[in-house]
């Protein structure tokens, strides 16, 4: 490509520009235009979605992989997303804030770009992925006190947080096990606890997701849970993200 230069004032110094001259206008576009079209072909190639390079469109047979991208998270993703958000939790008093994304994914074939998200949509139906559930379980109970928090002997992950106002107190607890996890709780410097506790749990195997077809198989479910006191047992589910919302006296 021919060019020329000219110094131009750019804040106070001098810097080099390139200046076309309009005669090669049309041959640059139409270079631009090829390399296009090869990027984009391998761009295909690497989805797996596209012909191989030199392959008539003609010859390629439709690779059909509805809502593919959005099953990607499972519910064993959740888990580590859950168990990612309880570290953080923990350590709230330096870590400011978190961000997942992309966050929307349109599930019809060829029209999504990256892989995971959060929600999955097409022009009429929407659903949100195990994932996106454990982020709404997290972001919707949570106080604005730490609690210390001490796990020994347990694979379960965990955090605690008090809403100083209610004096309510948020247990999650995270069980990246295939079997369930029994697990000791102690309220220390806590008088009473009201029983029922509210428990919030989505649990499920590992694969499970949902979908535009199933777009509510792995959700949370609530439930009440009897006999809780200072120190009480808990049955963490396989594969489960529970919280505990605990009414202390």
């Amino acid at each position: 490509m021919q060019e020329r230069d000219a110094v131009i004032g750019m804040g106070g110094k001098k810097s080099r520009q390139r200046l076309l001259e309009p005669s090669l206008m049309q041959s640059d576009i139409a270079r631009h235009l090829r390399q296009g079209a090869a990027a984009a072909e391998f761009a295909l190639l690497l989805e797996g979605a596209g012909p191989r390079l030199g392959q008539s469109l003609e010859t390629v047979e439709a690779v059909e992989a509805p809502h593919a991208v959005a099953r990607d998270v499972t519910q064993a993703r959740a888990i580590g997303d859950a168990a990612f958000m309880a570290a953080m939790e923990r350590n709230s008093d330096i870590i400011v804030m978190q961000c997942y994304a992309p966050l929307l994914v349109n599930t019809n074939t060829g029209a999504w770009q990256w892989r995971p998200n959060l929600i999955g949509f097409d022009a009429l139906h929407s659903y949100g992925a195990p994932s996106y559930y454990a982020f709404t379980m997290f972001s919707q109970n949570v106080g604005d006190q730490i609690l210390k928090l001490s796990m020994d002997g347990t694979p379960v992950q965990a955090s605690a947080t008090r809403d100083s106002k209610s004096g309510e107190i948020f247990l999650k607890l995270v069980n990246p096990q295939g079997t369930e996890e029994l697990v000791n709780i102690e309220l220390k410097g806590v008088a009473s606890v009201a029983s029922p506790a509210t428990a919030i749990t989505i649990a499920a195997s590992p694969e499970e997701t949902n979908s535009l077809e199933e777009p509510v198989k792995v959700v949370p479910k609530q439930s009440n849970v009897e006999g809780i006191k200072p120190s009480f047992s808990y049955k963490v589910p396989a594969n489960g993200i529970v919280v505990l919302k605990l009414k202390a006296g």
